[in-house]
């Protein structure tokens, strides 16, 4: 094969994983009758986590391994991890001998607050004990999983009362710096209301905002904000004061260059164009702002032409000035390639948010920057494992390439169609 992936004892996570996945599975009772990777994050060298849909049969246990009657299969989620692994998880022998972590959702034994608000019932306690909104006390209908991110995050909509509410479940001690975070900025920028939290158990309690996404909306050809408005609620994070413990965002040429090398190291045809483009986003750069760290289409809430949500502000901290406004740039454009209906809409968008980052620093320092973002966002199709994943990440590759090469016009394209009012 022109692009077998590493021989490692990480890779057989993605791989090889029906051994040592069946095992986990079995010590609680069950068994595998059909399983495939569904998120893989593989930091080279330190740590491998992977994430399983498993359809298992019970044979009358439940997923505790106890005696139920009820048996039946049920779809469940798993996890393995290589490398540094979580104290509290249990153990199985994988590939070679080597020793891996294992453990079943809700149970990740990083987020220790996660299988007591999973259900129902406990997400309703929790909130009766929490929340300085009442809405929900006693009547939560259903706890629906949306983001789950193994060892990482996990965030479930609870609903209830006519309502909608989200718990943000996090490793504990990363709970009090956030929910500070939260509270610091949401009387002045739209970002979701801590309604209460439980540090010791990494959990929040956090209020639901209108509006869908500026990606949804661009690719439905709805009426958006302008680049400008969209931007503008960034100008409220710069008297914030972060944990010195979390550090600033990586330099570009920084992060680029690591996500080459995890990107050679799965794709190996990709290796020297990925190498490349990270020398091309070895750009100056000055973590003088506070910055959202992670602002791209996703995380913008909108309603026509208003901004009315501001989400996920987990990674806030020093950063340069134009970092955010790069990252929105490269989302948009991976947007546009995975949705080709609607490319035109999306890369007038786009356009026009080139059009203000060279007003910021010149047109060559924003390809190499946007380069370098589009590399980060090329190993995506491997974390998701999309059924052609090594494909995408080549053209993925190529992209960040063209944008390194100063193609970055006719990447984004020069419309004018997007809908907008005023």
């Amino acid at each position: 094969m022109e692009d077998s992936t590493l021989r490692r004892p990480e890779a057989a996570l993605w791989e090889a994983y029906e051994e040592p996945l069946a095992a986990a599975v079995e010590a609680g009772g069950g068994a595998v009758r059909a399983a495939r990777p569904t998120e893989v994050r593989y930091e080279p060298s330190r740590r491998t986590v992977v994430r399983f849909r498993c359809e298992v049969d019970w044979s009358g246990r439940d997923a505790s391994g106890n005696a139920s009657g009820s048996g039946g299969r049920r779809v469940e989620s798993y996890a393995l991890a290589h490398g540094e692994l979580p104290a509290r998880a249990a153990r199985v022998v994988g590939p070679e001998g080597v020793t891996l972590a294992a453990w079943a959702y809700p149970g990740d034994p990083c987020l220790p607050g996660l299988p007591s608000v999973c259900a129902p019932e406990g997400a309703a306690a929790l909130i009766r004990g929490l929340s300085r909104d009442h809405v929900h006390s006693g009547r939560v209908a259903r706890v629906v999983p949306r983001v789950y991110r193994p060892t990482s995050r996990a965030v479930l909509e609870v609903i209830g009362g006519g309502r909608s509410l989200f718990l943000k479940v996090v490793p504990p001690d990363q709970a009090e710096r956030l929910a500070r975070l939260h509270r610091a900025l949401e009387r002045d920028l739209p970002v979701p209301g801590v309604l209460g939290a439980a540090p010791d158990r990494g959990v929040l309690a956090l209020g639901a905002l209108p509006g869908r996404t500026l990606g949804t909306a661009l690719v439905d050809g709805a009426s958006v904000p302008a680049p400008g408005t969209v931007l503008r609620p960034l100008r409220g994070l710069a008297g914030t004061s972060t944990d010195p413990a979390v550090g600033a965002a990586e330099p570009p040429g920084v992060h680029a260059a690591r996500h080459a090398r995890l990107l050679a190291a799965v794709v190996p045809s990709v290796g020297r164009l990925a190498r490349q483009v990270a020398a091309a986003a070895d750009v100056p750069w000055c973590p003088d702002r506070i910055v959202h760290g992670d602002f791209h289409d996703a995380q913008v809430l909108v309603s026509g032409e208003r901004v009315t949500g501001l989400l996920d502000l987990d990674r806030v901290r020093p950063g340069d000035a134009i970092d955010d406004l790069v990252s929105l740039l490269a989302h948009l454009r991976v947007l546009a390639w995975a949705n080709p209906r609607a490319t035109t809409n999306v890369a007038a968008y786009a356009a026009r948010v080139h059009e203000l980052a060279t007003r910021r620093v010149s047109a060559e320092e924003v390809a190499g920057r946007v380069a370098g973002a589009l590399l980060g966002l090329a190993g995506w199709p491997f974390r998701a494992q999309h059924e052609a994943w090594p494909v995408r990440v080549r053209e993925l590759v190529r992209l960040a390439a063209a944008a390194a090469a100063g193609h970055e016009r006719a990447l984004i394209g020069t419309s004018s169609t997007v809908q907008r009012g005023g």
